[in-house]
């Protein structure tokens, strides 16, 4: 909201008059990822599974490992965030993640990131990533669901937000 206009092109050649489905806004898909996400953090800090913590905690090096060596770490970032949903053991929430997070390539987010993502936003995001990871290692519900929500925030900030060339 407030960026401008974004025209893009269709995925698939479509016959006059039919509609192309674009996707969600991605602002409300971080709004929705802010409130769920956010709560099943704080519902699974304080009984985190040393191996479920172990598991995160490589998830979270993998992408600083991709990060460092200039990769964009998306398998890594969707890795990360799914596996704090599946310490809720739930099935749906785990892949209800998974789902917003690969809305992440409808076409209109797919545009956005083109514009607005790059090394910075990802080093932002890995550091954002560690503070989630250290509330939940050290079972804190209300630090682990406020630093899930501020990266959702500052990630919907940072999508909207023009890198420098």
């Amino acid at each position: 909201m407030g960026s401008g206009v974004y025209i893009v092109a269709s995925p698939a050649a479509k016959p006059v008059g039919t509609e192309v489905e674009l996707g969600e806004s991605p602002i409300e898909i971080m709004n929705a990822r802010s409130v769920i996400e956010g709560a099943i953090a704080a519902s699974v800090a304080p009984f985190g599974k040393p191996k479920a913590l172990k598991t995160l905690r490589a998830r979270y090096e993998t992408m600083a490992r991709e990060v460092e060596n200039g990769q964009v770490p998306m398998g890594a970032d969707r890795a990360f965030h799914v596996a704090i949903a599946q310490m809720s053991g739930n099935d749906v929430l785990a892949r209800t993640v998974g789902n917003l997070y690969d809305e992440r390539h409808s076409p209109l987010s797919s545009t956005l990131r083109g514009h607005f993502e790059g090394e910075e936003t990802w080093t932002a995001a890995l550091g954002e990533h560690r503070e989630i990871l250290e509330a939940l290692e050290a079972r804190d519900s209300v630090q682990a669901q406020a630093a899930m929500q501020r990266h959702m925030r500052k990630s919907g900030e940072r999508l909207m937000t023009r890198k420098k060339n």
